[in-house]
């Protein structure tokens, strides 16, 4: 045997010769990477070694499929899950740090303890990746804000790990992911500031964006499109605003209209065309479910309400569905409620966290 691999059919070379079909870069594939072999096509980055496959090759909207361990793929956007919807952390007092997750399929199930987090904490901000829930901030025990950021992997039922901290220690953020599944954002916080902190997925890297927000604000509604995050609500005062910044530069964000109500703390979901904002406790507790169109910027309508007027809810998205876990009313609740995208209508309560809980965070997979 000559030793020779690849389509060198010289003796004795050794070498491994270029193979048709395989690009190197030195950097990952994203969706707009098209290519000209299609299906089939191997993407290797020659600096981390991880090595992807075409498995869908349709131009602009490429899926790259890691195959060395499974993980970050690289996906267009796809909004909402299609398997579960979690809820980590959250109060009364003292807080928590547990992880549930219910079935987004069943539309009728209980939440089951999966987790826990890496301390009890509330009026933390949550991010979903493709493979993993991530919690940033939050208010600590005994009451002291915090910089940690960590993360628990959906397929796995085991403890989050600590990935790094926050520029400052803050809680009350909103979290939104960006298109691809790539970024996370936790926008502003109880310092009240226009700033956006990124956390790159495929490194857990925690920076922070030139971008800022169109105004200071913390406990807001977060949705996204395919091309933006927005904020819907939040404080301080107005809390009627819908906010949104743009994910593919780092551009600073714009008003886009009004939610028509005071939405203060506020939780969010979103459908494939529409942004949701619910929750308020700012001058007595609410049921609105208000929606915002991605397609052209204006102000909200009313989608129905809340099986109960209510504020500090998690939220999460399903491909068909808005959810609504926990909250406060004012005495917090365990009830997971939810309300289709594609009528609309009020939410139906279809079942119940293992602990009533406010203040919490929501997540997708």
């Amino acid at each position: 045997m000559s030793g020779i691999i690849g389509d060198n059919t010289s003796e004795s070379s050794g070498s491994i010769a270029t193979v048709s079909g395989v690009t190197t870069s030195g950097s990952d594939p994203a969706v707009d990477t098209n290519p000209s072999g299609g299906v089939g096509t191997m993407f290797v980055n020659s600096t981390s070694g991880e090595m992807f496959i075409c498995t869908d090759s349709t131009t602009g909207e490429n899926v790259w499929t890691n195959v060395g361990d499974g993980e970050d793929g690289i996906e267009p956007w796809s909004y909402g899950g299609t398997l579960h919807g979690y809820t980590g952390y959250g109060a009364e007092y003292p807080y928590f740090d547990r992880i549930d997750r219910f079935s987004f399929a069943s539309g009728s199930e209980d939440a089951t303890d999966v987790g826990n987090g890496i301390n009890n904490r509330a009026y933390v901000a949550g991010n979903s990746s493709l493979t993993y829930g991530y919690t940033s901030g939050g208010l600590g025990t005994p009451g002291a804000y915090e910089d940690y950021v960590d993360k628990f992997q959906f397929a796995a039922t085991a403890d989050a790990a600590d990935i790094g901290d926050l520029p400052v220690d803050t809680s009350n953020m909103t979290g939104v992911s960006d298109t691809n599944n790539m970024i996370g954002y936790g926008v502003a916080g109880n310092a009240r500031t226009t700033t956006i902190t990124k956390i790159t997925y495929s490194s857990d890297a925690i920076s922070t964006s030139s971008a800022t927000l169109y105004t200071t604000g913390n406990t807001g509604s977060g949705t996204t499109s395919a091309t933006h995050g927005y904020v819907g609500g939040g404080g301080p005062a107005p809390y009627t605003e819908i906010t949104k910044f743009i994910y593919s530069s780092e551009t600073n964000g714009t008003l886009v209209g009004s939610l028509g109500e005071d939405m203060y703390p506020a939780a969010g979901a979103s459908s494939e065309t529409h942004g949701y904002t619910f929750g308020n406790s700012n001058g007595g507790y609410t049921d609105s479910i208000l929606k915002h169109s991605f397609s052209s910027d204006g102000d909200a309508t009313d989608a129905d309400d809340l099986t109960v007027a209510k504020a500090y809810q998690a939220g999460q998205s399903s491909k068909t569905y808005a959810y609504s876990s926990g909250g406060k009313i004012p005495g917090v609740t365990n009830v997971i409620e939810r309300w289709p995208f594609a009528s609309d209508g009020g939410g139906v309560d279809v079942g119940n966290l293992t602990v009533a809980r406010g203040a919490c965070a929501g997540y997708e997979q």
